[in-house]
């Protein structure tokens, strides 16, 4: 069974946020935007001789590149790593909005972001409050008022990790009893259930789309990326919401959908993407992709990032 690499910096820090353990098995997923949702980012992180600023749409680095490493504008604010290795906010005149004091921060979802402090995670609020305290191996973002939290705890000397949602006030609402979970997107949540493969599941844990995935990715726009099992040679195709194909399993990996697109993988270890018939609308020439956001996507060629809009057209590139 193939596993979704880790997206080159961006998404590998926010995977890093929200797993510990072996049980996580693809990329943190992205908050779809939509086309007037206040949180769409105007700035993007963008990487010039190893260090992160930010652009505008148009590829001119407005915020200069002063940071170890940087994550996506939500809700106004975007994470940094300062030169002291901490992270932190600043928003998007640069102003630092939350001191860098975190050993990792995810963006903000909800109102709220996830942190680590040393080895365990919370939540913090746009004054920087922990408003959940870190006790957690992992906090994802929040999504329809949840968050997949992974739980560990000692059981006769043996640390046992499993994953469950737990609401604003950092209580579960959905118990911690998943292998793996993602986050909730149209009101389902992709989740392994122990013992068995990858379903979904509503806010009440009910199981709405039976357990028959190898992997499956977030609910967007209403389709999502599911990996089939042996009898397909573990390919990826595009599920709705009852759970049946619309586009049959034929990509090698996949992401999420947003705004009309998703990053696909072929056979040829190559990345593009595709509509939701599963037709090819950027060629797949690149090494890794990440989601569009207001028209832009951030994508790697060899060791080096671009960003391309959604004809393809290069906007700005690493030198």
């Amino acid at each position: 069974m193939k596993k979704p690499s880790v997206i080159f910096l961006c998404l590998a820090v926010a995977l890093s946020a929200c797993k510990k353990s072996e049980t996580t098995t693809s990329a943190a997923q992205v908050k779809p935007y939509k086309e007037k949702d206040p949180a769409k980012p105007e700035l993007f992180q963008a990487r010039v001789n190893g260090r992160y600023g930010f652009i505008d749409k148009t590829g001119k680095m407005v915020l200069p590149p002063i940071y170890l490493a940087a994550l996506e504008f939500s809700e106004g604010v975007a994470p940094v790593q300062g030169l002291n290795h901490k992270w932190g906010f600043i928003d998007t005149q640069g102003k630092v909005m939350v001191q860098p004091m975190y050993d990792a921060a995810l963006p903000f979802s909800e109102g709220l972001a996830s942190v680590r402090v040393n080895d365990k995670f919370g939540c913090i609020n746009h004054s920087g409050d922990l408003v959940i305290n870190a006790k957690f191996a992992g906090v994802g973002p929040f999504f329809g008022g949840l968050a997949a939290t992974l739980f560990e705890q000692s059981v006769q000397g043996v640390n046992v990790h499993s994953w469950g949602y737990i609401k604003p006030d950092g209580i579960f609402q959905i118990p911690p009893i998943f292998d793996a979970a993602y986050p909730f997107g149209e009101g389902l949540a992709p989740v392994k259930v122990f013992a068995q493969k990858w379903g979904y599941i509503d806010q009440n844990q009910k199981i709405k789309i039976q357990p028959v995935f190898e992997t499956a990715n977030q609910f967007s726009e209403g389709l999502a990326s599911v990996e089939s099992s042996h009898e397909t040679s573990y390919k990826w195709g595009f599920i709705d919401h009852d759970g049946k194909y619309v586009v049959e399993p034929r990509f090698t990996l996949a992401r999420t959908f947003s705004e009309g697109l998703i990053g696909v993988q072929v056979d040829s270890k190559k990345w593009g993407f595709a509509d939701k018939t599963g037709k090819f609308i950027i060629k797949p020439d690149y090494d890794d992709v990440g989601q569009f956001h207001n028209g832009l996507a951030l994508v790697r060629l060899g060791l080096k990032e671009r960003y391309i809009d959604n004809t393809g057209n290069v906007i700005w590139q690493e030198k």
